[in-house]
């Protein structure tokens, strides 16, 4: 789950138009537990994956680019933007 996680991150990133180098920040809400639980024990993994500074549990605001996904049957919101 955390491997797809970071497969939908990745892509997000494409369509942000970011660098492969470029350092984000992630943020997602409406997850259940399940999920939130895995962007909890998985943290660590999905920033270094993903190239992120940050991994918040809040609603993306507007500068950051975000889509409401679905992973294994369950959905979330999650943006990325640029680290500040």
């Amino acid at each position: 789950l955390a491997r797809e996680l970071v497969r939908r991150i990745q892509n997000l990133r494409k369509t942000a138009d970011f660098e492969l180098d470029d350092r984000i920040e992630i943020a997602y809400s409406d997850a259940s537990d399940g999920i939130a639980a895995v962007m909890k024990l998985f943290s660590e993994y999905i920033r270094q994956e993903t190239l992120a500074d940050a991994l918040h549990p809040d609603e993306p605001s507007q500068e950051y680019v975000s889509e409401t996904i679905s992973v294994k049957g369950e959905s979330l919101t999650i943006g990325v933007k640029l680290a500040s």
